[in-house]
């Protein structure tokens, strides 16, 4: 009984505190507030094109932000280091599809793992497959899906990505 109580205020807590913080600050910036997530798959899907301009062309990939970034990590700590569950756990604000939440990084990172899993592992070498995805693919079509859900700029959208909740 006294674990119910706990879990109860603490929904509460983050309702209120979503209520009191987040709320305002998404209406007052136009965020996105009903996502059709039924058609979030094929959106993504559409965006394979590009995304596998990221994977083949280093000329593309070179003035990235996402890859950017994670090249800094990779000259700072190594390969082994930005791989491992530590490293993991530094990128995993950088990673995070803003506004569409938990259940949107699930919808993009299986559908972007169906689109590229049997990409040739020497193409995003050091890393795998896996984390290239993670750590490039899911921001860069987040920020693209919120280009088309606000018709913005790109930088525009990056901010929008890195200001909006984790958790809608």
């Amino acid at each position: 009984m006294f674990l119910a109580i706990l879990i109860s205020r603490s929904i509460l807590a983050q309702r209120h505190e979503f209520e009191r913080k987040i709320l305002p600050k998404a209406e007052a910036e136009h965020w996105l507030a009903s996502i059709n997530w039924a058609g979030l798959q094929s959106r993504v899907q559409g965006m394979d094109v590009e995304l596998n301009n990221l994977i083949t062309n280093n000329d593309i990939r070179k003035d990235n932000i996402f890859w950017k970034a994670l090249e800094v990590d990779l000259r700072q700590l190594g390969s082994r280091i930005v791989g491992s569950i530590s490293g993991q756990l530094s990128r995993f604000q950088r990673e995070q599809p803003g506004y569409y939440g938990e259940l949107g990084s699930v919808i993009i990172h299986e559908t972007l793992y169906s689109l590229f899993a049997k990409t040739d592992p020497s193409l995003v070498e050091p890393l795998t497959v896996r984390e290239f995805i993670s750590a490039v693919l899911v921001p860069e079509a987040a920020v693209r899906l919120i280009m088309q859900d606000m018709s913005l700029e790109r930088e525009k959208a990056e901010a929008v990505l890195r200001d909006s909740p984790r958790s809608c």
